[in-house]
């Protein structure tokens, strides 16, 4: 009875599978009719079943007004980065400034990974150039960095959308420990003393229009060392 319940579960799971292999079999044939729909079902079935796909083990958990609020959010957000690029375009033209920065991943999960590096790279001024797993690092390219307080904003707003996907799709166990370590931040980032505090890792960018001049090296507790040119504004 068990393996019967099984079964008829993944053959439950292979059904959107099929229904999608189907409709891009009729895209590609360009007509819609009951031959074209049936011989797409018929192939889509053979494939399915000629090479099964392996079950995907994930800890993906969906929580719907939190994964509603991400969606307002982030269209709120390619508004706003519409705008900016738009200002920064007619303003600067040419001399725009950009930047590559090192982002901190609080995630291990590759779902949630995923869809926050393709949603920071949804809208204009910002994209994932690259994803280090092994130091948990994104480094984004963003456009319209001019000093330090940019390039805190943009690392800020990457990791705020991080958060935000954590939150919508994330586990409870990294919806704990983003929590715990959110509220640990605060206590560690308090300067000592009076002396100037040193630069931090959210400043670790250069905003010149090389990325060989802009790129931070990573360390392996998800911050950068300085660059080049954090040392000349220093």
């Amino acid at each position: 009875m068990t393996v019967t319940r099984k079964a008829r579960r993944h053959a439950w799971l292979r059904l959107p599978l099929i229904i999608w292999l189907a409709v891009v079999w009729v895209l590609l044939w360009g007509t819609l009719d009951v031959p074209t729909a049936v011989a797409g079902l018929t192939v889509a079935i053979v494939v399915v079943v000629a090479f099964p796909m392996p079950a995907i083990a994930t800890r993906l958990r969906l929580r719907p007004l939190r994964l509603l609020y991400l969606l307002v959010w982030v269209l709120a957000d390619l508004l706003t980065s519409a705008l900016q690029v738009a200002w920064e375009s007619v303003r600067f033209g040419p001399r725009t400034k950009a930047a590559i920065i090192s982002v901190p991943v609080p995630s291990d999960i590759d779902h949630v990974v995923v869809a926050a590096a393709n949603l920071v790279s949804l809208g204009p001024g910002k994209f994932v150039l690259q994803i280090d797993r092994a130091q948990r690092v994104f480094y984004v390219y963003a456009l319209g960095l001019r000093d330090s307080s940019h390039l805190a904003k943009v690392r800020g707003e990457v990791l705020a959308l991080q958060r935000l996907v954590i939150l919508a799709l994330g586990s409870d166990e990294d919806v704990a420990a983003m929590q715990a370590s959110t509220s640990a931040q605060p206590a560690e980032s308090k300067p000592a003393g009076s002396k100037p505090a040193a630069p931090k890792p959210a400043e670790s960018g250069a905003t010149g229009t090389s990325a060989s001049e802009s790129t931070a090296e990573p360390r392996p507790d998800g911050g950068s060392e300085p660059g080049p040119a954090d040392r000349e504004d220093g």
